[in-house]
């Protein structure tokens, strides 16, 4: 009965080490949604894939690669997708806007990769007034900054004449 007993503990050690071995070499997986080709904003993500900072903590990396910011946040919407990096915030507000269970987590950069840029003969926003600006769409990030860039001064930017995602023949 003694040997029987030593015998089954033997085996319920060896069956215990065994699983836990096998549940710490298991290494979290994620799905990232990913679009295009890398951008400065996402340049911390794939730095950290580089240098192994998931590897370091069990973390394997599956990126998904889309055509489109709107591509990737219908994705993450349908719950293909653990997270997205590099997608243009304002699909992701329109989303959520709209009921999809997504929440911006955090927001890497404190100053916005966007500028105005002017012909040297323009001097400050004043004299924007009544000029044509090229925005990437009606419902694009950069129609988002240029509104807010332009919101101090709200009778410039009822003045000025967006062309919308396309280049004007000269």
């Amino acid at each position: 009965m003694c040997g029987l007993w030593r015998h089954l503990g033997t085996r319920l050690i060896l069956a215990s080490a065994l699983l836990a071995v096998s549940a710490t070499e298991a290494a979290e997986k994620i799905v990232v949604g990913v679009t295009g080709t890398p951008t400065a904003l996402a340049w911390p993500f794939y730095i950290a894939i580089e240098k192994g900072f998931f590897a370091a903590e069990d973390i394997t990396v599956d990126k998904i690669y889309a055509p489109s910011s709107a591509a990737v946040i219908l994705q993450a919407t349908a719950g293909a997708l653990d997270m997205t990096v590099e997608g243009a915030f304002v699909d992701v507000i329109r989303a959520i806007e709209k009921g999809s269970p997504l929440a911006i987590v955090r927001i890497l950069v404190q100053t916005p990769p966007y500028e105005l840029l002017a012909k040297p003969s323009i001097k400050s926003l004043k004299e924007l007034k009544g000029k044509t600006v090229s925005i990437g769409g009606p419902k694009d990030v950069t129609r988002i900054y240029l509104n807010r860039m332009l919101e101090p001064s709200s009778r410039i930017a009822m003045s000025i004449w967006c062309t919308l995602g396309r280049l004007q023949p000269a």
